[in-house]
């Protein structure tokens, strides 16, 4: 779940590799090749003027307090945080027998569909294909075990499937966050170079990707010069920059891997498993 630090950290991100294209350690893309510390909040005073005075130009992504609005506007529905990986288990099937092969592992479910009834086993840490098949076999009534192979009564309804444990994910929450990319200048024009570099680079950027996976939606807002600092030989531009991110939810869920509903005859509810 991304929060306004993450939101900041994102466009530290974003802004350094703007500044330092080849890296931290290398050269910044400033024509003088200067220096620049880049940074989430506001500037220590002293920090600050000891940069400065070594020649080294300050950027600090700071969120601004009173500028925030809630905008939630979607509803809160469950969806599959990401794509399923591949299943390593498999199966393969007759009409009174299934073997299991491939590889185990605890995120996976096995479903059983056998004389008019279902049963369900989540696969353990310690788990072989040899126990998942006695496991299956203690769960089924008249089924027996022999290595990875499940044998079961005649049932026309037998059915394995399989299935794994998935991260959900839902949108609880949406805002608005107006947030300062400050620039702190040795001179006007290291200000205006640096300031044309991030704000032509971030021009580009509508989406701000966010630790937890999401994406903020990044919008320009202003941009205004502070010259009354120039007796400390401090030069400083605010570029204000609106981000509107999610606040989401996850939990684990299991498969559906059959379903049970009820059907009403004569007065009479019937539970009924259907695929």
């Amino acid at each position: 779940m991304a929060d306004i630090s993450d939101v900041q950290d994102a466009l530290v991100t974003q802004i350094t590799k703007v500044v330092y294209p080849n890296g931290p350690s290398l050269p910044s893309a400033l024509p003088g090749k200067q220096g620049v510390k880049i940074y989430p909040g506001w500037p220590n005073s002293a920090g600050l003027n000891n940069d400065i005075a070594a020649g080294i130009l300050n950027c600090s992504v700071f969120a601004l307090p009173s500028h925030s609005k809630l905008t939630t506007r979607y509803p809160r529905d469950w969806h599959p945080a990401g794509p399923a990986a591949p299943l390593a288990l498999a199966v393969a099937q007759t009409k009174t027998q299934t073997t299991f092969t491939g590889t185990p592992a605890v995120n996976q479910i096995i479903g059983i569909r056998c004389a008019k009834a279902v049963y369900s086993y989540a696969v353990a840490t310690t788990d072989t294909l040899e126990t998942i098949a006695t496991a299956i076999a203690s769960l089924v009534p008249g089924a027996s075990a022999d290595g990875a192979t499940v044998t079961v009564p005649a049932a026309p309804d037998f059915l394995v499937r399989l299935g794994q444990m998935r991260l959900i994910e839902r949108e609880i929450r949406r805002q608005q966050q107006m947030v300062a990319v400050t620039l702190w200048c040795t001179s006007p024009d290291t200000r205006n170079k640096l300031g044309s570099l991030i704000d032509g680079a971030l021009a580009d950027v509508d989406w701000l990707p966010l630790p937890d996976g999401t994406y903020g939606w990044l919008k320009y807002a202003s941009t205004a010069n502070d010259d009354v600092p120039t007796k400390d030989a401090l030069w400083k531009r605010t570029l204000q920059y609106l981000i509107e991110y999610p606040t989401m939810q996850t939990q684990v869920a299991p498969p559906l891997l059959f379903e049970i509903i009820d059907r009403t005859a004569n007065n009479s509810t019937v539970s009924e498993t259907v695929l």
